[in-house]
C-alpha cells in the first residue's frame, strides 16, 4: 500500500483476500454486451421502457447553450465542506467487466465537514473528461436533446478541494453512497454535501465500467461497457458492487491510520444509501457486511439474497410511485423484502417524484430546469423519469429524510420525520402502518 500524506490525491492498494463466493460473476455475464446502457436499476421492465421511449426521436439541438448556468442548492448544516477524490486499486480482483484489466480500479470521493477551507478552491462537480462524457452521452439519453459540456465544466460544488477535515473526539460517523446503474458518484452531490455539512463523512463510489463515466488521475475516462443487463444478470452486477463497497470499507480503515485523516473516522458508526441499483447494493452490502449499521434505498429494485432473508438493522425504503411495499405493491421485491425485515424499518413514497428525482439530474433536466425533458420525450416516460415536483423541493425533502435516518441511528438523534406524516413534508406518503 502506498499513500500520499498530502491531502490532495491518495493511492490505496489493497491485497485483501477475495471473499469466498462474493464475486460469483459468470463468464457469460462478463462476455455479453448489450446495445443500450440506460438501465438505472429501477423496475427492470420500467427502466427498459423508459430507455426505449427516450430514444424514439432524434436528439434535439439546444439553442441557448451559452446562457445555461447550473448550480447546486446550498447545504443546510452548520459546517463548511471539504472534499477530496481517492484512487483505489484492489490487487486481489481482476476487473469483472473488462477481463484484460488485471486489477479492479475504483474512484471514490470523500465529503466531510471542515472548520476552514478559505484558502482552497471550490471543487468541480466532475473532472473535465467525465463531465464532457456525461454531457455528450449520459444526460442526452434522458432529456433527448443535445447538451453542451460547458455548463458542467463550469459547475462548482460547495466543497473546498482538499480542505482539512474537522477533528472531533471519537471521530465522525461515515456514510457510503452507491449510484444508480449508468450513473456515477457525482449523481447525488447535493445530498452528500448536505450530510457532510451536518457532520458526516460521505464516501461516494464510482463502480468502474458500470458507472457512466469514471475519470482516473492519469486522465483516462472509463465508460460503461455492459449495456442493458437482463433481470437474471442484475444480481451478478450487484455482487460486483458489493465487493466494491466492502473494499472501500477496508480502505477507510487504512485511511484512519497515520496521515491527514488519522483518527477522524468513527468506523463503528457506518451507514449507507444508494439510488436505484445502488439501493439494492446497499441492502445486499448490509447483508454481507455487518460494519454497515443502517441503510437507505432511494427508488431501487431489490435483488438477490437479501430480498428473501431481510436484515436485522434499520432500513428505510424511499420510493417514487414506481416502488412501494404496500398491498398490491408496484414493486413486489419491496413487499417481499419488507416482510423479512427484523429491525426498525419504514417505507415512504414521494408520489410526485420520478426515478431521477432522487438525484442531482432533476436539477438539470427536471421540471423547469435548463434541460427540461418535457416535450422531448413522451409524457409518460417524462413523468416516470422526472415526475412533476419542483426539483429544489424534492432535494430538500430527500435531504431531510436522509439526515433524519442517519442522525437517529448513527448519532442517537431525534429523527422525528421518520415516525409518521409531518406537516413540514405533506408530499410524503407513509406506505406501511
Amino acid at each position: 500500500m502506498t499513500e500520499d500524506h498530502g491531502l490532495a490525491r491518495t493511492a490505496k492498494l489493497s491485497t485483501r483476500p477475495q471473499d469466498d463466493g462474493l464475486l460469483a460473476t459468470t463468464p457469460d455475464f462478463v462476455a455479453r454486451r448489450f446495445s443500450r446502457r440506460a438501465f438505472l436499476g429501477g423496475s427492470v421492465a420500467t427502466a427498459a421502457t423508459l430507455a426505449s421511449a427516450s430514444l424514439l426521436s432524434p436528439a434535439m439541438a439546444l439553442d441557448n447553450s451559452q446562457s445555461v448556468n447550473l448550480s447546486l442548492p446550498a447545504p443546510t448544516g452548520p459546517y463548511r465542506i471539504g472534499t477530496t477524490s481517492l484512487y483505489l486499486v484492489d490487487l486481489s480482483r481482476q476487473d469483472p467487466f473488462v477481463p484484460t484489466h488485471p486489477v479492479r480500479e475504483l474512484m471514490i470521493q470523500l465529503w466531510y465537514p471542515t472548520r476552514n477551507g478559505d484558502e482552497q478552491h471550490p471543487a468541480s462537480y466532475m473532472p473535465d473528461g467525465a463531465a464532457r462524457h456525461f454531457a455528450a452521452v449520459t444526460l442526452p439519453q434522458w432529456v433527448n436533446q443535445t447538451v453542451p459540456a460547458e455548463p458542467f465544466l463550469a459547475l462548482q460544488t460547495h466543497g473546498r478541494d482538499s480542505a482539512p477535515i474537522l477533528r472531533v473526539d471519537g471521530g465522525l460517523p461515515v456514510v457510503l453512497f452507491s449510484p444508480g446503474y449508468g450513473l456515477d458518484r457525482s449523481s447525488t452531490t447535493g445530498l452528500a454535501e448536505d450530510l457532510a455539512s451536518s457532520g458526516f463523512v460521505v464516501a461516494t463510489i464510482d463502480h468502474t465500467h458500470d458507472s457512466g463515466e469514471v475519470e482516473f488521475p492519469d486522465g483516462r475516462v472509463e465508460v460503461n461497457t455492459i449495456g442493458l443487463p437482463s433481470p437474471s444478470q442484475l444480481f451478478e452486477l450487484i455482487q460486483v458492487r458489493v465487493a466494491d463497497a466492502r473494499f472501500v470499507l477496508d480502505q477507510l480503515e487504512h485511511l484512519n491510520a497515520p496521515g491527514p485523516f488519522q483518527n477522524t473516522l468513527d468506523l463503528s458508526r457506518i451507514g449507507m444509501f444508494g439510488h436505484s441499483a445502488g439501493g439494492a447494493t446497499t441492502a445486499e452490502t448490509m447483508l454481507e457486511d455487518g460494519r454497515v449499521k443502517v441503510g437507505v434505498n432511494l427508488d431501487g429494485t431489490l435483488a438477490g439474497t437479501v430480498v428473501r432473508t431481510g436484515l436485522d438493522r434499520p432500513f428505510l425504503l424511499f420510493g417514487s410511485d414506481q416502488h412501494d411495499s404496500a398491498q398490491g405493491a408496484t414493486d413486489p421485491a419491496w413487499q417481499q423484502f419488507w416482510a423479512h425485515l427484523g429491525s426498525w424499518h419504514q417505507d415512504i413514497v414521494l408520489p410526485t417524484a420520478g426515478h431521477l428525482t432522487m438525484t442531482d439530474i432533476c436539477l438539470f433536466g427536471g421540471p423547469g430546469e435548463p434541460f427540461d425533458a418535457a416535450g422531448h420525450v413522451p409524457p409518460r416516460a417524462y413523468a416516470g423519469t422526472f415526475g412533476s415536483i419542483n426539483p429544489l423541493r424534492a432535494i430538500a425533502i430527500e435531504r431531510a429524510y436522509l439526515f433524519a435516518m442517519f442522525d437517529r441511528f448513527l448519532r442517537d438523534g431525534d429523527g422525528s420525520p421518520l415516525d409518521g406524516p409531518s406537516p413540514a413534508f405533506p408530499e410524503i406518503r407513509f406506505e406501511q402502518p
